[in-house]
């Protein structure tokens, strides 16, 4: 005789967490399969992402099948990048007045003060557009998120530390401290990404690479971590790097370059 309500366990019987296999009350046994300790709970979220990033794979793979070979876009990898919402909002006064003031500080001090974890002193890597693949394509994606690692600088004061003002004196004869705190505050810009670094402007970063710290300069992301080493290590014949989840924007990495990749519309 089948089960009339089989949400209720029968009489004697314990339903349990698919996860923890802890006993699961009456209350939670008529909701789902599932306990509410957080592990669990995180277990079954990053399932359901892979589920979805799984489906969303195949959509992915049957967009790059007329611009590669068949084993080409049978194979290629999958990166994901996190998606980041970015809205230009005006720099909010207190936001520039505080940096104003941390930047007039540090040269008042004159002393090597740091804001942030790590060295913000070592001089800056000049990325080659002309270089290897991996560096291409860091280059060219790299700013597709429009910036989420930038947040941290709201934190830090973009990393601004005594040792970068006394690195812009020197590349300027001269100069005083002073003079290089008012050349980072002239390059505050009127609007920036809500929520973000005070340098986080509408095309990027406003500091010029050699204002940046080398945490700015040299930082690389998860997604872009991947990217690089799939190269490095399988050199495959393309990579696909993707954003977003139920509504995905991609692009191809292949030796050609870095294109967007435009996609077949989702499934049903």
């Amino acid at each position: 005789m089948l089960d009339p309500n089989p949400a209720f366990p029968r009489h004697g019987a314990t339903r349990r967490c698919r996860v923890c296999k802890a006993p699961l009350d009456l209350l939670r046994a008529m909701r789902r399969d599932l306990c509410e300790r957080p592990a669990c709970l995180q277990h079954e979220a990053q399932a359901e992402l892979r589920r979805e990033r799984s489906q969303q794979e195949r959509r992915l793979r049957s967009a790059v099948q007329p611009v590669l070979p068949a084993a080409a876009a049978a194979t290629a990898p999958v990166i994901w990048l996190r998606m980041h919402v970015a809205r230009l909002v005006p720099l909010p006064e207190p936001v520039r007045d505080a940096q104003v003031q941390h930047l007039r500080a540090l040269a008042a001090a004159g002393a090597a003060v740091a804001t942030g974890p790590g060295p913000a002193s070592a001089a800056p890597a000049e990325p080659d557009p002309e270089g290897t693949t991996p560096a291409r394509a860091a280059l060219l994606t790299c700013a597709w998120c429009q910036g989420r690692c930038c947040r941290d600088g709201a934190d830090w004061f973009a990393f601004i530390d005594a040792a970068l003002l006394r690195r812009w004196q020197q590349d300027h004869p001269g100069s005083s401290l002073a003079d290089a705190a008012e050349a980072y505050i002239a390059r505050l810009p009127d609007q920036h990404t809500e929520g973000s670094c005070c340098y986080h402007g509408e095309q990027g970063c406003t500091l010029t690479r050699s204002m940046r710290s080398s945490i700015c300069n040299h930082h690389v992301c998860e997604g872009m971590r991947e990217l690089q080493a799939q190269y490095l290590t399988d050199t495959p014949a393309a990579v696909i790097v993707a954003m977003g989840l139920r509504e995905v924007q991609a692009m191809l990495v292949d030796e050609t370059g870095v294109r967007p990749l435009p996609l077949p519309p989702a499934e049903a």
